[in-house]
């Protein structure tokens, strides 16, 4: 057998070039849409209104014609009838609001003031753009609950408000919406704790059999433990409000680190209310003898000189994101507390900094599963049925359904808009990489492949032990494939349109991944989940192979046998690279 014939320096210089044009098609999308303002400006108009805002504006005042400019002082807009009578005006609660966070982001919030004989009252507030996810925004909107506490309120009233009601399954929003209102209107109003329940007598008789009461004490979240004589037998540290913006996987945690009175030592650390996924914080809770005694022996100045979470050795099985988020947030209060003892608030590089990472905080389960994945892909094991089917276990079971973690646009624009979690993601962080990097330099898709669990399943139960009793099983036809060739494009033109505050479809319910979380996944997500399912018991590998997004990126990065040529893909990619320019100068 003759050896292959060597590849003409030509061709391999021209594959290289036109792959280092790929990648940097790629990288100059995630510049763009880093580049891109946090919040969409306004056009040319004089009032100084977003589109959306003067939208939302006409939407409140059916009468109004034209907008003045707005006041000086308070940034409040006139609305102007066909007259140019003043019907009342409008303010955005942006920039105010932009440090406060419910789920996972900031709002801007509309409030239109009307006037009438009584003087000017809030006619009603709207939603303009947020940062938290379509469902919990929705639920807001759905329970009407900005309307129902402001509508009819004076400027004064509005500031002063007390919370809303609780809004099942959104109430982190709702409060942050609030608070954004109360901000914008009253520019010295504290931000309120996101917490405002302290910790009940009953939840430290274990620690502290004898206690009778907890009150407040010296110091930034400090209270005292007392008995019925009034005598103190122990003393708490609060994490909230110092830690309020330190989310977990859905929401920030409340705890409470315990000392002893004697040596002011930690004994204890108590997990109490969150807006995280309560099954997540659970195991915390569940966890006594293991994360609960995390600090134990540390004084207050140790924890606060602690490295940040390592989320190999701190986290809890099952709850990573979640302890480490209460981790760094007892970190975070610590120095609080002492930076408030002297005077001074403790410096950015004193906090818990989302972007270190140390060989302590590698998540070496991660690292250990892109190995395996790539002894599997590039070794001859891959034909051994035996780890075929050990690895496909491993993946669903592991990487899936434990601990979830599978890669997807919306988490990859968030990243982009954001920055990287290293802290809390620092896993997805090793898997994103690999799976850029990878294809791109050894010609192999891993992730899709050898690391994706919903390929995994597909693989697995699927294309093998229903599959195989569902025979026969049969490819796409030609015009057919042609027509799905379009999807993935156009899911990825929309992720585009919302990236640059555009939304037409979350990028969470353009993908089935979001259904591995299936107790937090919306309708569009399991819809897709289940029917790409059932479409390959039918064809192989149906929603990797024509509908996923991600897999379609991937493979357009991966280097082949014709990366040397100039494909209708190349064109494809031109025009989303194109697209998302526009985008950018329009935003």
């Amino acid at each position: 057998m003759s050896a292959a014939a060597p590849v003409p320096r030509s061709r391999t210089t021209r594959r290289r070039l036109l792959h280092a044009l790929r990648l940097g098609l790629f990288a100059g999308v995630i510049g763009l849409i880093a580049s891109a303002p946090a919040e969409p400006t306004a056009d040319d108009g004089a009032d100084g209104l977003t589109p959306a805002a003067r939208q939302a504006a006409l939407a409140l005042f059916p009468a109004a014609k034209t907008f003045g400019p707005p006041d000086d002082a308070t940034g409040a807009v006139p609305v102007l009838d066909a007259a140019g009578e003043r019907l009342g005006f409008v303010l955005k609660t942006m920039p105010a609001s932009r440090q406060i966070v419910g789920f996972s982001g900031p709002s801007d919030l509309l409030i239109a003031f009307e006037a009438d004989d009584n003087g000017e009252r809030i006619r009603g507030v709207s939603i303009l753009r947020s940062g938290d996810t379509d469902e919990h925004v929705a639920a807001v909107r759905d329970a009407d609950a900005l309307n129902a506490l402001y509508i009819g309120r004076t400027w004064n009233e509005a500031a002063t408000a007390p919370p809303p009601d609780a809004v099942s399954g959104a109430t982190l929003t709702a409060r942050a919406m609030w608070q954004s209102v109360r901000v914008r209107l009253d520019g010295d109003a504290p931000l309120v704790p996101r917490f405002e329940e302290v910790l009940q007598t009953e939840k430290v008789r274990d620690l502290f059999p004898e206690a009778a009461a907890i009150a407040p004490a010296e110091g930034v979240g400090r209270f005292a433990v007392t008995d019925a004589a009034g005598e103190p037998i122990g003393s708490l540290l609060r994490t909230s409000p110092a830690a309020d913006g330190v989310v977990g996987y859905q929401g920030p945690t409340e705890a409470f680190i315990a000392f002893a009175p004697e040596d002011q030592k930690a004994v204890c650390l108590i997990v109490d209310d969150s807006f995280d996924n309560e099954p997540y914080v659970g195991y915390l809770r569940e966890d006594e003898w293991g994360f609960l005694r995390l600090f134990d022996g540390m004084t207050v100045e140790e924890l606060a000189d602690r490295e940040p979470a390592r989320p190999g050795y701190d986290a809890v099985s099952g709850a990573t994101m979640t302890s480490v988020a209460v981790v760094d947030g007892a970190i975070l209060a610590a120095q609080t507390d002492l930076a408030a003892k002297a005077a001074a608030p403790p410096s950015q590089e004193e906090r818990p900094s989302g972007w270190a990472m140390d060989w302590q905080s590698v998540d070496w389960g991660m690292l250990a599963l892109i190995a395996g994945a790539c002894a599997v892909a590039f070794t001859r094991l891959r034909g051994v049925k035996a780890v075929r089917w050990a690895w496909l276990a491993v993946l669903v079971g592991y990487l899936g359904v434990w601990r979830g973690d599978l890669l997807s646009q919306a988490m990859w624009v968030g990243w982009a808009e954001h920055g990287v979690p290293w802290r809390t993601a620092g896993g997805l962080a090793l898997l994103s990489a690999a799976a850029l990097a990878l294809p791109a330099s050894t010609k192999r898709n891993v992730y899709c492949t050898h690391l994706c669990p919903h390929g995994a399943v597909q693989q697995a139960f699927v294309g093998g032990l229903l599959g195989e009793r569902l025979k026969p099983r049969r490819s796409v036809g030609r015009g057919a494939r042609r027509a799905l060739a379009l999807l993935p494009p156009l899911l990825l033109a929309l992720v585009l349109l919302a990236a640059f505050g555009r939304q037409l479809v979350a990028p969470v319910a353009l993908e089935a991944f979001d259904a591995w979380h299936w107790g937090l996944a919306g309708s569009a997500a399991k819809t897709i989940f289940v029917v790409g399912l059932i479409a390959a018991l039918f064809v192989p590998m149906a929603y990797c192979r024509h509908g996923c997004p991600t897999g379609a990126l991937l493979e357009y990065l991966r280097v082949n046998a014709r990366s040397d040529r100039w494909t209708a893909r190349d064109w494809v990619a031109v025009g989303l690279t194109a697209f998302a320019a526009g985008l950018r100068v329009m935003a």
